[in-house]
């Protein structure tokens, strides 16, 4: 089991769980099933700041870490450290889902992400993603109509981003009166989507052609249609009906 041999090597690489596990009386040798994880504590941002070194596994050397940060919408960047050269696993899964609703890597994007753009318009386009970047650290009305318009002459099919940062971007939008770009797909990361009743709430004012919004949390793909309350949530091949939230 995947599940339990990670929390075997947590346990004996990792100084954080190995005194949390001592300390709760928890072993890894016996976990059978997702809900013996229960006894574990969330590990949240504050946690991950106060123990960043801790975090790190004593049997992997500094020269395969890359270190990491969060883009800070919430108002504070997150420092972590990952897997050099393990991006494409996580790019791997992230193409598979967005795949699942139509997804095609030789049309553009536009990333409203945590990267810093600082020429005039605050955007760049990156061959490497075939896709434009722009800055989510430079939304001031006057840019983000600058946004709008380069993406609607683009004629840009997918929006990449945080749900955060979609729904300031949409406010921007509505609060000048400018119609949003028709997107197709709206790919959501990083953060939790909650779909609202209130299309204004939960980011909508972009569906003017309403696009699909798909969120990757962990290993879940959620989607919903923005016209649809409660969402539809389909995980693999199984559909359920949920209730406010994604």
């Amino acid at each position: 089991m995947q599940l339990r041999r990670m929390l075997q090597h947590c346990a004996s690489q990792v100084p954080y769980y190995r005194r949390l596990f001592h300390r709760i009386g928890f072993d890894p040798a016996l976990v059978r099933q997702v809900s013996d994880l229960t006894a574990l504590p969330t590990l949240d941002k504050e946690t991950v700041r106060l123990n960043l070194q801790d975090l790190l596994a004593e049997n992997i050397p500094a020269s395969k870490r890359v270190y990491y940060t969060t883009g800070g919408t919430m108002g504070k960047t997150l420092g972590f450290w990952g897997l050099r050269e393990a991006g494409w696993r996580e790019r791997a899964f992230m193409e598979t889902q967005w795949m699942r609703v139509g997804f095609h890597r030789d049309r553009l994007r536009a990333m409203l992400k945590g990267t810093v753009v600082k020429n005039r318009s605050h955007w760049l386009y990156d061959p490497r993603e075939n896709a434009f970047v722009f800055s989510i650290f430079h939304m001031t009305p006057e840019v983000v109509t600058g946004y709008a318009a380069m993406m609607k002459e683009r004629n840009i099919p997918y929006l990449h981003t945080y749900p955060s940062a979609a729904i300031d971007f949409a406010r921007i939008l509505k609060d000048r009166g400018i119609t949003p770009p028709p997107f197709e797909t709206m790919l959501l990361g990083s953060e939790n989507f909650y779909l609202h009743p209130d299309p204004y709430h939960r980011g909508v004012v972009l569906a003017g052609s309403n696009p699909l919004a798909v969120d990757w949390v962990a290993t879940r793909l959620m989607w919903a249609r923005s016209d649809s309350y409660p969402p539809v949530c389909k995980r693999d091949k199984t559909d359920a009906r949920m209730g406010a939230a994604l």
